[in-house]
């Protein structure tokens, strides 16, 4: 017998005996007609507990604690801040700037050439999780399902995602779909799109998954038209405490902007950070961008579990901002970082018109410092123009 069969018999009998916990526990709280809510709070702490135990019998078995399998699903901290593209308002230019970029991966069988310049996209209804049918008040239930991971665009032509969503032997088999957003509160996403929003994947440009590393860079079939790459962190690392964003597919449903987390725990050392992110499973390769500078700082790799349930259903699993009691990990694009080239002149902000003041007007405008940034060694032409008739300067220095 294998080290590791011996601690998967460990775990199993773990799993058994908390399962019957669980089940006994159920049956005494319905008995004195308890509320879900307490249910629901004695089978997350079991769950808590099954999984502490089943990571000392890996331990014990493996010795290394790098060894453990850690698990991919995602959870929710405190507050949902989780928004549909729709929901961004006009002002918040930076966010609606970053989610162009970002792509769900899915099976190139979901994607079917009609020869006239556009694609239909083969979706689903997501009405399930892990644990069994989703609860009527769970947030998304209905959204269409298309894929099973996220991605972002780095280079004209170069993606990323996490190294388990795309591993060597799937790069054939894949497809990445740019702008699957929910339209509307009842409004789906289109399910026939342009060609100049799917994409295949061409090779790997290099992939790593060991370590705590957890990436694939990848090169696609030619050269994505109408979006703009962002820029990764290259060296340093992220202060523990900053603002971040994470934008991707959570259970392969249109993508949505969860910009309410911190970054919770980044020992230097490692190739990952920890943040209070509000994920599932699907959210595996969505970007993690710092809200301070603008920059991809990592990719959602892994996390606590998704689902509890609830009543008989399937309901979001939760945990306050301070942890259950880790967060979320993010691998951070300091390692994959040498593979892909520096992007042209960047401008921070997103350019972008933004107005203060009634509905038609009349407008006062604020202020807005924009920061351009060339990160290569060339020399870079550029030029800046306003609009015949504004009454407004412009200071360059």
């Amino acid at each position: 017998m294998t080290t590791l069969t011996r601690a998967l018999g460990a775990a199993a009998i773990i799993c058994a005996s908390v399962a019957a916990s669980i089940a006994n526990a159920q049956i005494s709280i319905d008995s004195k007609q308890e509320s879900d809510e307490a249910l629901a709070k004695f089978v997350a702490e079991q769950q808590e507990l099954h999984e502490l135990m089943i990571r000392e019998a890996y331990q014990t078995v493996l010795g290394s604690p790098d060894d453990i399998p850690r698990p991919t699903d995602r959870i929710i901290y405190g507050t949902d801040d989780r928004r549909d593209v729709y929901e961004l308002l006009p002002g918040e230019t930076d966010l609606i700037f970053y989610q162009q970029a970002a792509a769900i991966v899915t099976d190139a069988t979901n994607v079917f050439n009609n020869g006239n310049g556009t694609y239909d996209l083969v979706t689903s209804t997501w009405t399930s999780g892990t644990c069994g049918t989703l609860c009527p008040t769970e947030p998304f239930r209905g959204q269409l399902d298309l894929g099973w991971c996220s991605a972002f665009l780095v280079g004209p032509d170069i993606i990323v995602t996490a190294g388990h969503c795309v591993d060597s032997g799937a790069c054939g088999s894949v497809a990445f779909v740019f702008g699957f957003d929910q339209l509307g509160p009842t409004t789906d996403p289109l399910t026939t799109v342009p060609a100049d929003n799917v994409y295949f994947c061409q090779n790997i440009i290099n992939r790593q998954q060991s370590g705590g590393f957890d990436h694939s860079v990848i090169r696609l079939d030619r050269p994505v038209v109408g979006r703009t790459p962002l820029p990764i962190r290259r060296t340093g690392t992220i202060a523990n405490s900053d603002p971040l964003v994470m934008i991707g597919h959570p259970q392969g449903i249109p993508k949505k902007i969860e910009d309410g987390g911190i970054v919770r725990n980044n020992q230097g050392t490692t190739p990952w950070f920890s943040a209070n992110l509000d994920a599932y499973g699907g959210n595996s390769g969505s970007m993690v961008i710092n809200l301070n500078t603008g920059q991809i700082e990592g990719i959602l790799v892994r996390g606590n579990a998704d689902f509890t349930t609830i009543g008989g259903c399937c309901a979001s699993n939760t945990c306050p901002d301070t942890g259950c009691p880790d967060w979320e990990e993010c691998s951070k694009t300091t390692g994959f970082a040498a593979f892909v080239p520096q992007l042209g002149m960047s401008i921070t902000p997103p350019v972008g018109t933004i107005h203060d003041g009634p509905t038609g007007g009349p407008f006062t405008d604020p202020s807005v410092v924009y920061t351009l940034d060339n990160p290569t060694t060339s020399a870079l032409s550029y030029q800046v123009s306003l609009p015949a008739g504004g009454t407004n300067f412009l200071l360059i220095n």
